[in-house]
């Protein structure tokens, strides 16, 4: 499988540091033997001081044939040569040139989310993550997320090291943090495989201290005081992990928002991983600190999105009007299982847990099948129906974006670790059927009341069991979201 990867100038100029020059050639480890291209502008050039080792492993290729108007309508107007660069860049990645783009700067990472292809924008870490889940076999499990004391935990494990490097010059320092942090009472949202700590999330309910800089947190903001993932488990979506239990508590209080703060220039990562789910930059900093954050509902005032970007902006919340399409998707109860497995978790020893078949982990999923219908729009509502056991509607979820492929890579590449079937299963299933469609949607929510088949049926919404992607009419969905309150609780 070939896989073609962008380096933007300021990626090209990090890897004259010795942290991120380790990480490249890792990448370059996993990538022998295999077909990775790199590539770089031709405009542009690696550093003096690595060039001589790196040098011979990129391709240049050339900026993009781009009429100025339409390139500022894809990625929003630039001020200056940086944000040109960033959109020329960006516009190789949506006509196909390259498959990812590696960079980690700000202003280009919010270029990609205003055209939806922040998917396809890696930092130099996360770019070695999706390697490393596309060649390498790793089993691990996971126990559910635990809310613990953060008296707990010990904060001399080495996990915290980097937190120390960081925070250890300011002020009172880390260490001196914890301690009164501990000492108040604070609990954080834990992820372990075994005795190793695979990430933690340390929140706080109700956090005003930031709101005379950005008034848009609301009146009951929610704090994620940090956050962090190990290295070690980087692919199986711990931070979604850790993101689910903040947004549900964030619901169950009322929170106004949801936010924390970082260093720009230290968390490339951490922001390219927070715009997916909503989270935006404020204009004002803490200090040397950036503070980002996510709206949990939507002001009375909101501008009209498309469908898509109003619930990953606003997310749980999405459109249901009758200009949104609505489908019902059967899925088998083993991949209901392993897609969804919050719904029905294993215990083992008296304690509820979740393996790492990653897609279980996220937030942001992948269904693939070969429907005929190939053309769901992005918003577009999808009702999950778990066929011959339960029967029923179990889950919701939103679309994101439709694709039919016709060669395996192109879909392997688009859904790893999003999806429940391996590698094999997707070339066998594109190679019988010619092709592959591929749904990513977000989940919303599992219903505590399922509704039955023979609900659906009364409805109006199905005339058989469903046994493809069937679209239900918004009559249906109306006389459904009637009897299943459930359904209407974050309709917009």
């Amino acid at each position: 499988m070939k896989i073609k990867v962008l380096f933007a100038p300021d990626s090209l100029n990090l890897l004259s540091s010795k942290d991120t020059n380790d990480v490249f050639r890792d990448i370059i480890s996993l990538a022998k033997d295999r077909e990775l291209s790199l590539l770089k502008l031709s405009t542009t050039s690696i550093p003096s001081d690595v060039s001589g080792e790196f040098g011979k492993l990129f391709h240049d290729t050339n900026p993009p044939k781009y009429d100025e108007k339409d390139l500022e309508k894809s990625f929003t107007a630039w001020t200056n040569d940086d944000e040109r660069v960033s959109s020329e860049l960006l516009e190789l990645i949506r006509v196909g040139e390259a498959d990812f783009l590696i960079s980690e700067d700000t202003d280009l990472i919010r270029r990609s989310e205003f055209s939806n292809i922040e998917d396809s924008v890696h930092s130099i870490r996360s770019l070695r993550e999706f390697l490393s889940d596309l060649y390498e076999t790793r089993d691990t499990a996971f126990h559910r997320v635990k809310d613990v004391p953060l008296g707990d935990i010990d904060v001399k494990d080495s996990f915290f090291t980097s937190l120390f490097g960081d925070y250890g010059s300011l002020g009172e320092g880390f260490q001196r943090w914890w301690d009164k942090t501990v000492k108040s009472g604070r609990r954080a949202w834990i992820v372990k495989d075994g005795d190793k700590l695979a990430g933690i999330n340390i929140y706080k309910d109700l956090d005003t201290d930031e709101n005379s800089l950005v008034p848009d947190l609301g009146e009951k903001p929610f704090k994620i005081c940090t956050f962090k993932t190990s290295e070690a488990f980087r692919g199986f979506k711990v931070g979604e992990l850790l993101l689910k239990p903040a947004f549900s508590r964030a619901i169950e209080i009322g929170a106004s928002s949801v936010y924390l703060t970082l260093f720009e220039d230290k968390q490339a990562d951490l922001i390219q991983f927070l715009v997916k789910f909503g989270f935006r930059i404020a204009s004002k900093k803490k200090g040397k600190e950036s503070i980002m954050y996510k709206r949990m509902t939507p002001p009375k005032d909101v501008e009209e999105l498309p469908a898509f970007d109003f619930h990953r902006m606003y997310s749980p919340y999405f459109y249901d009007d009758d200009k949104i399409s609505k489908y019902i998707v059967p899925i088998r109860p083993g991949y209901h299982a392993e897609l969804f497995p919050d719904i029905n978790p294993v215990v083992e020893d008296g304690e509820a847990s979740v393996t790492a078949n990653v897609p279980g982990n996220t937030i942001k999923k992948a269904y693939l099948c070969n429907s005929n219908v190939t053309s769901l729009e992005p918003g577009s509502i999808i009702l999950f129906y778990r066929s011959h056991d339960k029967r029923a509607l179990t889950t919701i979820g939103i679309v994101e974006e439709t694709n039919l492929y016709k060669h395996g890579p192109s879909v392997i590449k688009k859904v790893t670790n999003r999806t429940v079937f391996s590698e094999e299963q997707v070339n066998a299933m594109v190679t019988k059927n010619k092709g592959c469609v591929t749904i990513t949607f977000r989940l919303v929510q599992h219903l505590n009341n399922f509704i039955t088949y023979d609900e659906l049926v009364s409805s109006g919404a199905l005339s058989g069991p469903p046994i493809s992607i069937t679209s239900i009419s918004n009559d249906s969905y109306t006389k459904l979201k009637g009897s299943h309150t459930e359904l209407a609780e974050y309709s917009f």
